[in-house]
């Protein structure tokens, strides 16, 4: 973010910013935050780490999303205090698992198809979920859950939407990859899901 500061000064670096899409930041402060709203206002795709306490920007619903991967505080606090509506976001990353209250806001996302999230332990919570956003193609649990209750996952195996990442060594990195080449974990899910719809892989295979 200090780059953004030392930069924003300058016609032609503030004529780079204006014209960024895919943007990775961790945000200090609210300050940090307002600039870079203010000096990159055509984002898609956002993958921010910030504290609980940051104040959202003004500008921060008119941002053009299509993906977001973010933590779950600031993700409800987008869509319940600035009334960020979200309605280009198709993809949706949440660094931590949302909590169940939280499931109808997912609902109201008019284009979501895609959404990740750390695993909870009551993996059989994540059937109501995909029945309450039927407009999801794909659920993504980015954690192996911890305890399993017997006939829990036979409730899941008929839906081919739910996969589980079994491991990833660095998000970060398959994030920057996908938004220069377009290859990420989002596209190896899809291919999951296509295989296991068509029978090349098992219906009943959970983890990618």
């Amino acid at each position: 973010m200090k780059n953004i500061f030392r930069v924003a000064g300058t016609h032609h670096c503030e004529s780079i910013l204006h014209s960024a899409r895919n943007v990775m930041c961790t945000i200090p402060s609210t300050e940090s935050f307002h600039a870079l709203v203010r000096v990159c206002p055509h984002i898609h795709n956002l993958h921010i780490r910030t504290g609980s306490f940051i104040t959202l920007a003004p500008g921060f619903a008119t941002l053009p999303l299509t993906r977001l991967h973010c933590h779950p505080i600031f993700f409800r606090r987008a869509v319940e205090n600035q009334g960020c509506a979200f309605a280009l976001l198709t993809h949706l990353e949440l660094f931590r698992p949302l909590n169940r209250e939280a499931w109808l806001i997912l609902a109201q996302l008019p284009k979501l198809t895609h959404l990740a999230m750390r695993c909870n332990r009551d993996l059989g919570s994540y059937s109501q979920l995909l029945a309450t956003c039927i407009s999801l193609r794909a659920l993504v649990l980015l954690s192996h859950p911890t305890e399993t209750e017997p006939g829990v996952l036979d409730l899941l195996l008929d839906d081919p939407r739910l996969v589980i990442l079994f491991k990833m060594d660095d998000y970060a990195a398959d994030w920057q990859h996908g938004a220069l080449t377009g290859h990420d974990y989002w596209e190896r899910v899809d291919v999951f899901i296509k295989k296991r719809r068509s029978g090349e892989i098992h219906r009943g295979t959970l983890f990618l």
